[in-house]
């Protein structure tokens, strides 16, 4: 099961938006979402910063019925921690499935896509660029 259907079936379990959350309780949640890829680079890499979520950065995270909060949760975590180009690209690539399995459209999906792309590469000053817990 990925990550995004066990939060979109246990609610209680999605973190808080803005608030910090300790290293030792975001390697829990990586380990019961089963965030295999993300605990290995974190075990490679530990970010020197406490992870916190925005949501959807620049973004709202919710569209009329679609909340697309939690894929922009577990966004953020691979972006918190960083790595290489192709963990990016996964990243990017998982937000936009996870956008549709929250119920949003192609065409938001897509948007989502190729606004992360542009707008959270590591070379611009902003709080939610690739490997901001680092």
């Amino acid at each position: 099961m990925k990550p995004i259907d066990i939060l979109l079936k246990n609610k209680d379990l999605v973190l808080p938006k803005n608030k910090v959350i300790p290293h030792k309780d975001i390697v829990k949640f990586m380990i019961v979402l089963g965030m295999d890829r993300e605990l290995e680079i974190y075990n490679k890499n530990p970010p020197k910063k406490e992870f916190k979520s925005d949501g959807a950065s620049c973004f709202p995270d919710k569209i009329g019925k679609v909340d697309i909060y939690l894929a922009a949760l577990i966004h953020d975590i691979s972006y918190w921690l960083g790595g290489t180009k192709e963990d990016r690209l996964i990243a990017d690539y998982n937000l936009g499935i996870n956008v549709i399995k929250c119920g949003g459209s192609i065409v938001l999906s897509q948007t989502m896509f190729e606004g992360v792309r542009f707008g959270g590469t590591k070379y611009l000053p902003t709080p939610w660029k690739w490997g901001y817990g680092q």
